[in-house]
């Protein structure tokens, strides 16, 4: 049962379905109209999101990673290339396209991420299902303060199924969660966001 739960918790806060949530969050909230939201949320997905989506299906088909979410450290490799690639091109696309600094922002913050994760997955499998979450709750949470507070419960569950299904150990995932708000942190500051 726990296992269970823990399984169907993994899969329903995914990194994909985290990310395209607060990309669409963010288009919505940086616009002052529907249709500018509309059209920052599909560029955005459009050149990152979705593109990945589509080789790990294509990976996972052809039997080259084991599953959606590359559980073995040693199959993450082509995708942290992947990633690394198209989301450092989402941030050039979206500051070149003058895309609102938000969006822009939470871009270079999962593009560092990525790279990050891509160095320590040559040694260490970090949680990337954790990280994404975690830096999503903090941008929800410096955006909209303590109305988006909730969402930190979100966190310890995740990081418990993620540990319950033995995919990461407690380390593994504190230092996902940790390290992407961490850097998020930082690249807001930067934009002088917060």
């Amino acid at each position: 049962m726990r296992n269970e739960v823990a399984e169907k918790t993994s899969i329903i806060v995914n990194p994909f379905l985290v990310h395209i949530i607060l990309i669409l969050i963010i288009s919505f909230k940086s616009t002052d109209n529907i249709a500018e939201g509309i059209k920052w949320f599909l560029i955005s997905v459009a050149i990152s999101t979705v593109p990945i989506f589509i080789v790990v299906l294509y990976l996972v088909r052809h039997n080259k990673v084991d599953n959606l979410f590359i559980n073995a450290r040693a199959q993450r490799d082509k995708v942290y290339t992947l990633s690394s690639g198209l989301l450092g091109i989402a941030c050039a696309v979206l500051f070149f396209l003058k895309a609102p600094v938000i969006l822009v922002a939470v871009f270079v913050a999962i593009f560092i991420v990525g790279l990050v994760f891509a160095c320590v997955n040559r040694w260490w499998k970090i949680s990337i299902h954790v990280a994404s979450l975690s830096a999503a709750v903090t941008a929800l949470v410096i955006i909209y303060g303590l109305v988006a507070a909730w969402t930190i419960l979100l966190i310890p569950l995740v990081a418990w199924a993620r540990v319950e299904m033995e995919h990461h150990s407690p380390a593994q995932v504190l230092a996902g969660g940790m390290l992407s708000s961490l850097i998020l942190l930082l690249v807001f500051l930067f934009f002088k966001l917060i």
